[in-house]
């Protein structure tokens, strides 16, 4: 019986962390060594009248962990531009962070998020920074 149960926990979460790790199909161009997918999803992938979010997965492909500091900005042709929060997160060599594991998800302001169904809304890294580091102290992203 503990074995059924731990089994179900198990294969519980690792369906979880393969889920949270699908779907990262769009990409942008690497920067530094840092490969940069991302999705655009509902904040609760069965009610799509939850908030549409952005989420993104960065991998470091360098031989050593590096601290990015970056800031998004959305615009979607109709309301005003918005500038996001100025963001770091530390990844270690050769790994990856992502989605809200790692708090890189965000939502889209409520004047962009409607026109995200029909993809008019966008997004880009207003401020992207790559500085080699010894050695990542933290767990996800964090504002500045």
């Amino acid at each position: 019986m503990k074995n059924l149960l731990l089994f179900i926990i198990l294969t519980g979460f690792a369906t979880a962390l393969y889920s949270q790790d699908s779907g990262y199909t769009d990409m942008k161009e690497a920067i530094d060594g840092v490969e940069i997918s991302y999705k655009i999803v509902h904040e609760v992938a069965s009610d799509v009248t939850s908030p549409a979010e952005l989420r993104l997965k960065f991998k470091n492909t360098n031989d050593y962990a590096v601290n990015i500091t970056f800031q998004l900005g959305y615009s979607s042709g109709m309301a005003p531009d918005t500038e996001g929060e100025v963001m770091s997160i530390c990844i270690n060599k050769n790994a990856n962070k992502m989605g809200k594991i790692d708090g890189l998800n965000f939502e889209f302001p409520e004047e962009h998020a409607r026109y995200l169904e029909i993809h008019k809304a966008k997004w880009n890294f207003l401020t992207f920074e790559v500085e080699e580091v010894e050695k990542c102290l933290g767990n996800g992203a964090s504002k500045n």
